[in-house]
């Protein structure tokens, strides 16, 4: 019985003594902060997110912002430390009771007192993404106004400067921008207005060029100079300048390279090539060599095409959708290439404009799927920069995405400049 009664104190003693090492606790006798996070009784993701503790500028914030719609109007702060006091707003007390629940959905104040006395105030911020992480966001950055314009086309240079070329009741006007909120005029002068082909303006390096007839024009961003061009084949108009070479669309499904001042073929391509209406741009594939692509448009018969064209030397030419693709056979669409995959805006079929918000390629155009509505923040403006024909669209360095121009319904040609950002990762868009 004795042993027993020695055993169950023994047993006593260990309780208490694990209950008062739990229960004390050293207070901090230095009012600093050297951690901090939140959590959340309904979102346990909340947790994961790492704060940022800022001792000179006393600002708290986690600098990768929570997932949209997470909601942070009632979260419990914690911290490993212990303070004589802890204050948020100067009237919640963090220590009033077991769990105290704080509104982030503003910068909230928070007052640490020592075990000296001492204290110091911290501005605690929990950033949460405004949009669906998944998005691309727009907005119109400049308008020249509608029904002005004949013709146009825009491009970036590889100084990752954008050139705007329209041509309003016969007259070229040249304007270049860094933001697409300020444009600049660049001089015309010595660029023939009536022949210059505005529609195919293509990017030269850090220049930009131009067909007028059989000579090509080359703007340096102050002058223009001019090379006299002859071909044995029918010149249609400039593709794209491709390893530092330019290239062309010639007569009888020919693409054609200008070696000197002579073009010469480059590719004999089979019937069903486009001869118009098509979509050519340049990009990289997954190691960062250049690739050459042409994308949907007319071929000699009137057909509207599905296809994506793709080539990495000018010369050998492959088809890439041999499968049927989701793809809407259209013309005057535009075509970037968008992290590791194909982003396609507008077009129009035989009978009208072609209604797909955007489409996205994974697989670099062997097959297509349509944004998810999850991409579309504002219905009505991606209605307005998607549902038009012979628009330009060019990518910059940052990542933006700059859609200009194009015709509407009625056949229009609208002068508009949109931006759009991407916030995260649409699948096979990873940056």
């Amino acid at each position: 019985m004795r042993k027993e009664i020695t055993a169950i104190s023994v047993l006593i003693m260990l309780v208490l003594m694990g209950c008062k090492e739990t229960t004390l606790s050293v207070i901090s006798t230095r009012p600093t902060v050297t951690n901090f996070s939140v959590k959340s009784p309904k979102q346990s993701s909340v947790s994961s997110y790492v704060f940022t503790v800022d001792t000179v500028k006393h600002v708290i914030y986690n600098e990768d912002s929570m997932e949209y719609g997470t909601k942070v109007d009632s979260l419990i702060p914690y911290m490993a430390q212990t303070f004589t006091k802890v204050m948020f707003s100067d009237t919640i007390s963090m220590y009033a009771k077991d769990t105290v629940f704080i509104d982030f959905t503003h910068t909230q104040k928070m007052t640490v007192t020592s075990s000296s006395g001492d204290t110091a105030s911290y501005w605690i911020t929990v950033n949460v993404h405004t949009v669906p992480q998944d998005s691309f966001v727009w907005e119109m950055r400049y308008d020249l106004g509608s029904g002005i314009i004949d013709e146009q086309r825009a491009v970036v240079t590889d100084d990752d400067v954008m050139y705007w070329m329209v041509r309003s009741q016969g007259n070229v006007r040249l304007m270049s921008s860094a933001d697409g909120f300020v444009w600049v005029d660049e001089s015309v002068e010595g660029l023939p207005q009536t022949a210059a082909d505005v529609k195919h303006l293509i990017a030269c390096g850090d220049k930009i060029c131009v067909l007028a007839g059989t000579n090509v024009y080359t703007y340096d961003g102050g002058s223009w100079g001019m090379m006299g061009t002859t071909s044995e084949m029918g010149l249609r108009h400039l593709l794209f300048t491709f390893r530092g070479e330019m290239y062309a669309l010639g007569e009888g499904n020919v693409i054609l390279k200008l070696v000197g001042n002579e073009w010469k073929t480059a590719a004999q391509l089979q019937s069903g090539f486009p001869v118009r209406g098509e979509c050519a741009f340049v990009g990289q594939t997954s190691i960062g060599l250049p690739v050459a692509y042409v994308a949907c448009g007319i071929d000699e018969n009137g057909k509207y095409l599905p296809d994506v064209w793709s080539s990495e030397n000018g010369s050998h030419w492959v088809k890439l959708n041999i499968k049927e693709t989701v793809c809407t056979p259209r013309a005057n669409a535009a075509v970037v290439q968008y992290g590791s995959g194909l982003l396609m805006l507008g077009g129009t079929t035989a009978d009208s404009l072609v209604t797909d918000n955007y489409l996205f390629s994974k697989d670099y155009g062997s097959t297509w799927m349509e944004a998810d509505t999850v991409y579309d923040i504002d219905t009505n403006n991606v209605r307005s920069y998607c549902i038009r024909e012979g628009l330009s669209m060019v990518l910059r360095n940052n990542g933006a995405v700059f859609v200009f121009g194009g015709r509407d319904s009625l056949g229009v040609e609208m002068g508009d400049v949109w931006r759009g950002l991407h916030y995260a990762s649409i699948p096979g868009f990873e940056k």
